[in-house]
């Protein structure tokens, strides 16, 4: 009998730049909610043309309740 860790759920909202969603929006994507998790859905929820932006809700899954790690002073990956 094998034994697997629970999964865990999150709700994530980032942004990310326009401009590096490029000519593969899912992969890019999927690349920013890596950190956090499994993508198990996403959608881009809102695009502020202006400012460049775009807003990005998912969930996604985790074996734990840890968060991302990066190196000390960054948040989110270099785009």
């Amino acid at each position: 009998m094998s034994h697997t860790a629970p999964l865990n759920t999150q709700f994530l909202s980032l942004t990310l730049p326009l401009a590096h969603l490029g000519q593969d929006p899912v992969a890019t994507v999927e690349a920013a909610l890596r950190p956090w998790g499994d993508p198990l859905r996403w959608a881009i929820t809102q695009v502020d043309e202006a400012a460049g932006l775009a807003t990005v809700e998912a969930v996604v899954t985790t074996a734990s309740m840890s968060q991302p790690s990066f190196p000390p002073g960054d948040t989110l990956p270099k785009w």
